[in-house]
């Protein structure tokens, strides 16, 4: 079966995620939000106090 990837972006407040949960119930698919992934497997450098967001 063939991988599909569906990339869902935008700026805060939009409904990304809503859209995104609404998508993976219709296709039977995970959703992975990027944000805690990176934060879940320590892929980040540094965090920006500034901004309040890993880099």
């Amino acid at each position: 079966m063939a991988c599909r990837v569906i990339a869902i972006s935008g700026t805060p407040g939009v409904g990304k995620s809503t859209i995104a949960n609404i998508v993976s119930r219709i296709l039977n698919a995970e959703v992975i939000d990027l944000s805690e992934l990176v934060i879940k497997k320590r892929l980040y450098s540094d965090y920006d106090e500034k901004r309040k967001s890993y880099i």
